[in-house]
């Protein structure tokens, strides 16, 4: 039994592998982004938004202006009106661009993303997402959209947010900014999961036949 056990969990692993998330791109998007892009400044920018529809996400992603990476890492979280760090997460120049797309034309190839563990967000419920940007000079820069121009077929845009506390850490950006504007350095979105390639059902297919076989073998011997 113990033999079958560590064949099942060594087969497990090898299909699993092959199911990896991908940085994709059901991400919130905009049509027409800020220009010029804003920053750097040592600040925390963001948005509050609420999910028209029960929503999983499972990426946090920061702004890349020219698309030609980031020159350092940033921190982006998502918070709750409470005030409450839900999940976050460290964006670097090491993450993929999502994926561009008709009805998404900025999230992918603007943002670059990390995954995080997976979250329900409610419907109607209101959340906040935000990240610290950084005062360096040539640092990396943070952009905004008018939220007429904010797109997203499962959120909706509320309110810019800001703090303008300096730092290294994350805050909840409790300041809300008069301007009818989205501050887009931090985003968040939707990583599909791939579907299982014949390789995957292949490994599969083994693992449940080799399985089948020695539990016969073993039922074989104890008769």
């Amino acid at each position: 039994m113990k033999y079958l056990m560590n064949l099942m969990a060594v087969l497990f692993v090898a299909v699993s592998a092959n199911a990896s998330i991908i940085p994709a791109g059901d991400a919130v998007s905009f049509l027409i982004p800020g220009l010029p892009a804003l920053g750097p400044a040592n600040i925390i920018v963001g948005w509050e938004f609420t999910p028209k529809v029960d929503t999983t996400a499972n990426l946090l992603g920061f702004y890349d202006e020219n698309h030609n990476g980031l020159i350092e890492s940033h921190l982006v979280g998502l918070y709750d009106m409470s005030q409450n760090l839900l999940r976050s997460t460290t964006v670097t120049n090491a993450d993929p661009y999502g994926i561009n797309s008709t009805d998404h034309p900025n999230d992918g190839y603007l943002f670059k993303w990390a995954g995080i563990t997976p979250i329900l967000l409610t419907a109607g419920t209101h959340y906040v997402v935000a990240a610290r940007t950084f005062s360096e000079i040539n640092s990396d820069k943070y952009t905004y959209v008018a939220g007429s121009n904010f797109s997203e077929h499962w959120a909706t845009f509320v309110t810019a947010r800001s703090d303008g506390t300096s730092g290294s850490g994350l805050l909840f950006p409790g300041t809300i900014t008069a301007f009818d504007k989205a501050y887009f350095g931090p985003n968040i979105g939707i990583a599909a999961i791939p579907e299982p390639s014949t390789c995957t059902y292949l490994l599969l297919g083994i693992a449940l036949s080799t399985a089948g076989f020695v539990r016969r073998r073993m039922n074989n011997k104890e008769q």
